[in-house]
């Protein structure tokens, strides 16, 4: 940095706290010694060197220094635009051994502590959300009635969220670990089913394994918001038959399981009953029996949370004669059909 740089930074800036502000014009001042060409054609300060090789752009949290090459400009290095300004300020001082740098030292590393106190704070706070979700979740699995009539019922909120706390302060440790809280919590089979995720916001998600009729499946659920879930149950690794009309795409290699059926639960408010549908069901030519077999969880988890009936939307005529196997094997009922929905119990 040139002495007289340096001078002007210190005359026009006091060691007192730098915002966005007074870091873009420490920036353009100590830029601009090197790279004196002030680019108007761009919204944000852009400063060119003579030969108009490199540039600097000063952004609102950034500030990038780019080299031309034949196919455009070239990010080569980046500086958070606050802590760069801060710095700047430290070596103006230090190149001209002004006793300001003392104190722009002290402001720099008061600024940090409190950026790292902050981002513990931030830590803690998402630590503590995920506790909450993950202890919502756990509440509304241990008893679906309960659960369910504490939601409306002021009187019986109280339990509901003390429970909650309790659990909350309980997993912490598994959660901050990243302990597999999911696995060892929710479970089809032990009907320990999260229905809670009804009612969270979307994209919270809970994920495990467990040993089903013999075979190990992945269990997913995802929240839809409005009172909605996604299951989804199993996997498949081959050419696939889908009983159902089949519009999006999944990844099924980190999935376990010999068939792949997804469904979505919701809660009606006004009947206070949980109900379902199912939105695809894949299976493979040679073994269909994977097919049968998600089939057979989807029907615990109707039982399990009292759904008398549900739907099989957009039912193709593979699914069709699939339906009718289920029907044969007594596994299902068809109560009606209107085009391709399907009504069924099990």
């Amino acid at each position: 940095m040139k002495e007289s740089t340096a001078i002007r930074l210190l005359e026009e800036f006091k060691p007192l706290k730098i915002d966005g502000k007074s870091a873009t014009s420490i920036w353009a001042i100590y830029v601009a010694d090197t790279h004196p060409i002030r680019n108007s054609r761009t919204k944000d300060p852009t400063f060119d060197n003579s030969e108009g090789k490199t540039r600097w752009s000063i952004h609102t949290q950034v500030v990038h220094l780019s080299v031309k090459t034949p196919n455009g400009w070239f990010n080569k290095k980046s500086y958070g635009k606050i802590d760069g300004a801060y710095s700047i300020m430290v070596n103006a001082a230090k190149t001209i051994s002004s006793p300001l740098e003392a104190k722009w030292r002290d402001l720099f590393e008061k600024k940090n502590l409190k950026d790292k106190d902050n981002e513990s704070k931030k830590k803690d706070k998402e630590l503590d959300e995920l506790c909450n979700k993950y202890a919502f979740a756990i509440v509304s699995s241990l008893d679906y009635n309960l659960f369910l009539t504490a939601r409306k019922d002021n009187t019986k909120a109280k339990p509901l969220l003390d429970a909650i706390n309790s659990i909350a302060s309980e997993i912490r440790e598994d959660v901050l670990s990243k302990k597999d809280v999911a696995a060892e919590r929710f479970s089809i089979v032990k009907n320990r089913i999260p229905i809670g995720l009804m009612f969270m916001s979307e994209k919270s998600v809970f994920t495990w394994e467990e040993e089903i009729y013999g075979k190990i499946h992945t269990i997913e659920m995802k929240s839809l918001g409005g009172n909605c879930m996604t299951l989804n149950i199993g996997s498949t690794n081959s050419v696939i038959i889908p009983t159902h009309e089949y519009s999006q795409s999944y990844d099924f290699k980190k999935r376990s399981g010999d068939a792949f059926l997804q469904a979505v639960i919701c809660y009606d408010e006004k009947s206070g009953n949980i109900m379902g549908s199912v939105k695809n069901i894949f299976t493979t030519e040679k073994n269909s029996r994977g097919g049968l077999t998600v089939s057979k969880i989807w029907c615990d988890v109707t039982k399990k949370l009292g759904m008398e009936r549900w739907i099989a939307d957009y039912v193709t005529e593979g699914g069709n004669k699939f339906i009718q196997a289920l029907v044969k094997n007594g596994r299902v009922k068809v109560l009606a059909i209107h085009g391709s929905k399907y009504i069924l119990s099990c």
